[in-house]
């Protein structure tokens, strides 16, 4: 089994409280659309934890303890063991629609998971390997761990939703995180829960940072820990086009930024066609590409596979019911990752010395 291609990766630039109730909506948009979706995210402070752990002796007085610590606690539908959630923490979740609900070939999409990540890293001169390493949390032969040290956690779902199977594909990476402090957190609350339950080694777990100091013998590249928070893996561009690695160079060099300006509407549909716009623009907002929406078009800014992404979905919105489809789009390519989508108004009425109507 391969990852399917997806047509762009949402990035969620603000943490979301209620991961495990996004996912599912993501599971269900799957089912909904037929087509793969991708997210990438960060969590709130707090643990994901299966539904095993309501058993523990002191469940109740442990999750009121940690949401009083302000680490509150979710449970999940699948198995395993206790996630971390937080600053630092990148969550990769993606739903595709699946041949059967029935879990199959799942040891080969959880490597072609872990390659593709693996590939990614390796860019950075970062050896990660599949492998399970004792003492870490929710430990699995599918863990990508570095230096025998866990760096990627990954876990897979299989699902019916409204009769149509699908299938979540998630890995969780420590970007930047404390090992040391995720581990004292997380050892708290299971020592909270009662019984012999999990403890961990905080030298059993590493991050992307640590892991690049260690190859590189420096403080890495320039705004290393803030460049992981704002950008970690945005080179999930790549997934847009279907015979590319899923991620390559994240990290490294800045963007190179695309102003696109298109319009699209079907053929043949009557004389208002607002029905397939909205259509258009839902995929649009949904995507977390910045845009801009005019009377005329749609402004997207991003780098080329990402606007292009946008793009391609929006025309796979119509094609399903519409067998002619207009477009018409011009495009603006910089190098270097500066903002262009308010500047370029700013710098105009800059210098007339007034603001103008946008």
């Amino acid at each position: 089994m391969t990852l399917p291609a997806f047509g762009f990766v949402t990035v969620h630039e603000a943490p979301l409280a209620e991961g495990v109730a996004r996912e599912a909506e993501w599971l269900a948009a799957a089912a909904r659309e037929g087509r793969a979706v991708a997210h990438l995210w960060q969590g709130a402070p707090g643990f994901v934890v299966p539904r095993s752990y309501a058993r523990r002796p002191r469940w109740d007085a442990a999750c009121a303890a940690s949401t009083a610590e302000g680490r509150p606690v979710q449970v999940r539908a699948s198995g395993g063991g206790l996630v971390p959630q937080g600053p630092g923490l990148w969550n990769l979740s993606l739903a595709w629609p699946a041949p059967g609900a029935e879990p199959r070939e799942t040891t080969a999409l959880y490597r072609a998971l872990t390659d593709e990540l693996a590939a990614a890293f390796a860019r950075l001169g970062v050896d990660a390997r599949a492998q399970a390493v004792e003492g870490s949390f929710c430990d699995g032969r599918f863990n990508l761990a570095v230096g025998g040290r866990k760096l990627v956690g990954t876990a897979q779902a299989w699902r019916r939703i409204d009769g149509r199977p699908v299938v979540l594909a998630h890995a969780v990476i420590v970007v930047d995180a404390d090992p040391a402090a995720l581990t004292e957190a997380a050892n708290r609350f299971e020592a909270a829960c009662g019984d012999d339950g999990p403890r961990y080694r905080a030298e059993a777990l590493t991050s992307l940072a640590q892991a690049w100091h260690a190859v590189h013998g420096d403080t890495g590249p320039a705004g290393f820990e803030a460049r992981a928070d704002r950008r970690a893996l945005r080179s999930h561009r790549a997934a847009a086009r279907a015979r590319d690695p899923l991620l390559h160079d994240p990290f490294t060099g800045d963007l190179n930024m695309v102003l696109l300006e298109f319009a699209m509407a079907p053929g043949g549909k009557g004389e208002s066609v607002s029905e397939y716009v909205a259509r258009i623009i839902d995929v649009i907002d949904r995507s977390g590409v910045p845009y801009q929406l005019t009377p005329m078009g749609t402004i997207l800014e991003g780098d080329w596979d990402q606007v292009m992404g946008v793009v391609g979905a929006c025309f796979r919105a119509l094609e399903t019911d519409c067998p002619r489809i207009a477009m018409n789009l011009k495009m603006d390519y910089r190098a270097g990752g500066d903002s262009r989508l308010k500047s370029k108004v700013a710098k105009v009425e800059q210098r007339l010395g007034r603001k103008l109507a946008t």
